[in-house]
């Protein structure tokens, strides 16, 4: 088994990296689950899954009549004559060839077109060819629509398709002949409004949402074709048979609309279908997985044909489960190597052919994040609860810490879930997932997600403004707008950006050292609306998004958490997992310490609070380098509460005694099913 050996050498170096950071002081971290025994690889894998054959797919000839550059500029409908009527239905298909160009395939499914054909657009002709089966046409790909009419034996026949190029290039996606850096959320907004303010701090694709042609964002379209009851995956043969028939067989209707849709990325085709805790190569194929895979590959041989050019992928969460490698991208749910699975990163990206020399064609393939959330969706202390100020904070924090771990490991990054929180616990029990409470209203993680996604910034620099854009793409049509804190807005149009550059500019009527807001407007990709937004100096920043948080009712609190770090209790800036801060009483405790010094300690214990020992663990000692006041707030207002809190001078700081922690496990629907209150405690110095 020569490629497990090349795992087990990447779990070698993945315990010397431990190590390493272990002995500069880190908290003491081992991955268990890579401890297990391999003893499938991933060629055995395959085969006991019983895969069908992936069906071909049409390739780009070497002769394709070509549309003009500017061919959104003529804005005339593309003229085919034909010297023969086909037999059959008229169709046309996008084709992708890896080489920044949309290609065109007019024809029909259960036939030949023959014969010869004329092209033209507008007055000009393009081209004239003799036909063997099938037309081929080529463009330069943006985001939008072309008209195509035919005239063959006195009939018009009028197709409609989309002009957006969507490519898969080893390891990365590709828009319209730029990488693509995915940033976006499960879910939709309400309105224009909304689309706008996601918009600033950098989202620019959706998940889940049938409006993301509205409101100008890239869609993952989560058509789950496959998405039986998983009771049915699991059944009697003629059970399974008779039911995955039925949403196959719905394939070919559901997709039309995904298929037609210029803002589709990816077309999702399946969710959580199975889940095993075990890592790849430990356990055998059992009938459930075998069943999703082969369902997948069906359902992926209906669609792809129709569409060769568009992206397919599962978006899976069973560390079991492997992706069929004729699927163009990988999907996770949350995949946390530390908080959740306990396997590292490098190891599972092979597996799922995310890495040479795995994958379609053992360059690898991208790596999606479908859904993550910060601290497995820590924003409600237990069922059906509200979102917690303190949890906020943290959630918030740790989205940007996951990100950081995302874009270390090559992923394309991913979609947050959610967009917004449910309006009622409808997963597991839990709803507080989103970036925006269930009216919509901005919470902490917004700021933080603005800061890490925001394509460009705008700073002081001197009497000039320093613009940086910060990606590998370029950005054009750029309109920034400078708004005085005591003038009126300007707005300049600039040259584009080319990708990670900078650009200083000046203005006459504006004195930066009074203050301003700026807002870039621009577009990526050949024709994505993108947009963002800021002010100077960063208080004003701060001031304005604070403002947002005023319309929540725990607003005061959230304020007061708002400039916070996350430290742990020896005071280092805390590690990027909640996991890694575990302590030797089995317990996370975390501070969020202000500018201004004021610290807040919560602690957390994985532990079931659905027991008789109840949703609160006593009787901890805790050190802490911190020095001051220590009292208990409550954990909703940060308003006081009357507890006595034993708190003693040790050389560094303080000892706490007979303080308490909150029990609340990672798995959602394990939390408390007891509304209680978190013990928060602030050490005032």
């Amino acid at each position: 088994m020569a490629k497990t050996k090349i795992f087990l050498t990447i779990l070698a170096a993945g315990f010397s990296l431990l190590a390493s950071a272990q002995e500069a002081g880190m908290p003491a971290f081992r991955y268990a689950q890579a401890e297990k025994k391999v003893i499938f690889d991933r060629d055995e894998l395959f085969e006991q899954s019983k895969l069908p054959p992936a069906v071909a797919l049409p390739v780009v000839p070497r002769s394709v009549i070509a549309l003009p550059k500017n061919w959104p500029e003529i804005n005339e409908p593309v003229s085919i004559l034909l010297a023969q009527l086909p037999k059959d239905k008229l169709l046309v298909r996008r084709v992708g060839n890896n080489d920044g160009q949309l290609y065109l395939e007019i024809y029909c499914p259960e036939g030949k077109i023959s014969g010869t054909a004329e092209v033209k657009m507008g007055k000009k002709t393009l081209g004239k060819t003799d036909l063997n089966g099938s037309l081929w046409l080529s463009l330069k790909p943006k985001i939008g629509r072309i008209e195509i009419n035919v005239l063959a034996s006195g009939e018009n026949i009028q197709l409609t398709v989309p002009t957006t190029l969507v490519e898969v290039i080893e390891r990365r996606i590709f828009l319209n002949g730029e990488p693509y850096l995915m940033k976006g959320a499960t879910g939709s907004p309400a309105n224009g409004e909304i689309a706008d303010y996601v918009r600033t701090i950098g989202f620019n694709t959706l998940r889940a949402s049938t409006e993301c042609e509205k409101y100008g964002f890239m869609g993952i379209i989560s058509l789950n074709s496959i998405n039986a009851p998983k009771e049915v995956f699991d059944a009697a043969d003629d059970v399974f048979e008779r039911e995955s028939k039925k949403y196959l067989d719905r394939i070919g209707n559901n997709s039309v609309s995904a298929i037609n849709n210029p803002n589709a990325l990816i077309l999702q085709l399946g969710n959580e279908r199975s889940f095993n805790s075990n890592p790849p190569g430990v356990d055998p194929v059992n009938t459930v997985r075998r069943r999703v895979g082969q369902m997948l590959v069906e359902a992926r041989n209906r669609i792809k044909p129709a569409c060769p050019m568009l992206p397919v992928g599962y978006a899976n969460h069973d560390l079991s489960f492997l992706t069929p490698d004729c699927f163009d991208v990988y999907m996770h749910n949350s995949y946390y190597d530390k908080d959740r699975y306990e396997y590292p990163w490098e190891s599972f990206m092979k597996w799922q052919g995310c890495l040479p020399p795995y994958g379609p064609d053992g360059k690898g393939r991208p790596f999606v994040n479908s859904e993550y959330g910060a601290n497995r969706y820590l924003c409600q202390s237990y069922l059906a609860g509200p979102n917690n100020p303190v949890l906020e904070k943290i959630h918030a924090w740790n989205l940007s810490e996951l990100w950081n771990v995302f874009m270390k490991n090559g992923t394309v990054g991913g979609t947050i879930y959610r967009f917004d929180d449910n309006s009622k616990p409808i997963d597991q029990g839990c709803s507080r997932f989103g970036i925006l409470t269930d009216d919509q209203k901005v919470k902490l993680a917004c700021w933080e997600v603005g800061q890490m996604w925001r394509d460009f910034t705008v700073e002081t620099d001197g009497k000039k403004l320093l613009v940086t854009f910060r990606r590998d793409y370029h950005a054009r049509d750029c309109r920034l707008t400078i708004t005085p804190v005591n003038g009126e807005p300007v707005q300049v149009t600039l040259k584009d950006f080319s990708p990670h550059s900078s650009r200083s500019i000046s203005l006459k009527s504006l004195n930066p050292d009074d203050g301003y807001r700026w807002r870039m407007d621009f577009t990526t990709h050949s024709g994505l609306a993108s947009a963002a937004a800021g002010a100077q100096p960063v208080k004003l920043e701060e001031e304005d998004f604070l403002s947002l948080i005023r319309e929540r009712n725990t607003a005061p609190f959230l304020t007061e958490l708002f400039d916070t770090e996350v430290l742990t209790v020896t005071g280092n800036p805390a590690p990027p997992t909640l996991f890694e801060m575990t302590d030797s009483q089995g317990v996370i405790p975390v501070i969020l310490r202000k500018r201004n010094g004021t610290a807040y300690l919560v602690i957390i214990s994985r532990e079931d609070p659905n027991t008789g020992a109840g949703q609160i663990k006593e009787g901890l000692t805790l050190d802490i380098t911190f020095k001051g006041k220590v009292e208990r707030v409550d954990d909703m207002t940060g308003q006081p509460l009357p507890d006595i809190i034993d708190a003693a001078p040790v050389a560094n700081g303080l000892r706490l005694t007979n303080i308490k922690a909150a029990r609340i496990p990672g798995p959602i629907g394990q939390r408390s099913a007891v509304p209680f209150m978190m013990p928060v405690y602030r050490i005032t110095p």
